[in-house]
């Protein structure tokens, strides 16, 4: 083999090496960016539900008390108004520094002070009144509670906060599903490359082998009466 074609050859194959690096790389970057983003949707998610939780306890907790007059139903009442004002900048925290998608979670981000807003609609149409009309007529109260004015804003809320937890959890299952996708060709190139590496090694160690032996061969010193006369 010439010096030109094993150098041409040789160059092929680092290109070869190259390509598969550089696709491998690309695999695990991709892959890595899916974890962190499925990773930072879940705990999105995760504050959704928390907030969901607070905002039943927030409209339960009140109709309760003044249905019956316990106290024990006022706490979790309470108890949601002080979550609800912390889990809601929570949220937005998350959203707002969600850099992967910045569309996504603007839009996101407006649903959240949607949700503020429509709380404190709640607490000014609904809340402050029935507490205030129950410290004068607990009667007066009750009939405020049965317009379900209050629930009207309550659903509404609810439903902000279930469709936003529905498409992040969509989003999850696409990158979860991509991620496999990716996992699955990184088993199959990976093991492949490092077969291919190790043939070409072998099969270039061989040719170096041979030609070194017929190197060495032509370049030996021939005796002083070589060819041998005949």
């Amino acid at each position: 083999m010439r010096l030109s074609t094993l150098i041409l050859r040789t160059f092929s194959v680092l290109w070869l090496f190259t390509l598969l690096g550089v696709g491998v790389y690309v695999s695990i970057e991709q892959n890595n960016r899916l974890v962190s983003e499925i990773q930072q949707e879940q705990e999105e998610i995760t504050q959704i539900t928390a907030l969901l939780n607070s905002v039943l306890d927030l409209e339960t907790g009140l109709r309760g008390y003044l249905l019956t007059g316990e106290s024990a139903f006022l706490m979790p009442h309470l108890a949601a108004r002080t979550r609800l004002p912390r889990e809601l900048s929570e949220l937005e925290r998350q959203l707002m520094t969600d850099h992967v998608d910045p569309e996504h979670a603007a839009e996101h981000l407006q649903v959240v002070q949607k949700v503020e807003r429509q709380v404190e609609q709640w607490l000014d149409e609904a809340a402050r009144p029935q507490l205030a009309a129950y410290q004068k007529d607990p009667a007066l109260a009750v009939a405020l509670v049965k317009t379900q004015r209050g629930k009207v804003v309550v659903d509404a809320i609810r439903r902000e906060l279930l469709g936003l937890s529905e498409h992040l959890t969509r989003e999850v299952q696409q990158k979860e599903t991509l991620n496999q996708a990716n996992l699955r060709r990184l088993q199959l190139f990976a093991p492949l490359g490092v077969l291919f590496a190790l043939l070409v090694s072998i099969f270039f160690s061989a040719r170096l082998a041979s030609g070194s032996r017929r190197c060495l061969t032509a370049c030996a010193p021939r005796p002083a009466n070589w060819p041998p006369e005949t």
